[in-house]
């Protein structure tokens, strides 16, 4: 563990800091065990290792809540954690921060198979089904008018695999469209549902609320009740 979350009212500060300089000594070296405070104003948490927090000077994330990444870095689905902060910190609707959003790039999934594993594109047309493999690294975004994207091959114990990319939601199982190489267009069909329900999953998760249940049961009903799929 490197840090610690501490919660204590301002009348114990006092006591708080001779606990912590009671901990530097302790440890036997207090300059190397000294202990660094950032002070936090709110925070939000899935986890130790997950986290938003609003300082006095700005945003702290970490995990699964950041934003900005180092090139080597996955950077899938980043519009999630953009529309995570934009609720938390600066009280937006996720949905509308969702739909509103124009950067393609951040609404992109990348992945990567490897040994005997590959991608494969499935879909129909005039009534066949259509197929096209792809190579070990892939790049998509999920779309209301795309195909369905498999894993297949065999995995490191030999065993066959054919998995669907993109688990089934509780609206419906989810299309891709392959973006290895950009292209531009002025509608590219995203299925903004995707992403809000997965935003307001991870919402629910720390507020105990229930807000993806309603999104859901308010698509259902636009439906009939019932949910899309394919294949």
């Amino acid at each position: 563990m490197d840090g610690i979350s501490v919660y204590y009212p301002e009348s114990k500060r006092q006591e708080f800091l001779e606990i912590c300089e009671w901990w530097e000594k302790k440890v036997g070296n207090f300059e190397m065990g000294k202990l660094e405070e950032t002070p936090f104003k709110e925070v939000w948490q899935e986890s130790i290792n997950h986290y938003i927090a609003k300082k006095e000077d700005g945003v702290k994330k970490k995990g699964r809540f950041a934003t900005e990444f180092e090139l080597h870095k996955n950077k899938s689905k980043r519009i999630i954690p953009m529309a995570i902060e934009a609720y938390f910190i600066n009280k937006k609707d996720p949905a509308e921060f969702i739909r509103s959003h124009k950067n393609i790039y951040d609404f992109c999934i990348a992945k990567k198979a490897t040994g005997k594993m590959y991608y494969e594109e499935q879909w129909q047309e005039d009534g066949k089904t259509m197929t096209k493999t792809h190579k070990k690294l892939v790049r998509y975004f999920i779309s209301t008018n795309g195909t369905v994207l498999y894993k297949r091959g065999l995995n490191n114990n030999g065993d066959p695999v054919n998995n669907h990319c993109e688990a089934e939601t509780d609206i419906g199982q989810p299309l891709v469209t392959y973006f290895n190489k950009f292209f531009e267009s002025d509608d590219y069909h995203i299925d903004y549902d995707y992403y809000i329900l997965e935003t307001l999953e991870r919402i629910d998760a720390i507020e105990k609320t229930r807000k993806a249940k309603a999104f859901v049961d308010s698509i259902r009903s636009k439906t009939g009740g019932s949910q899309l799929s394919l294949f």
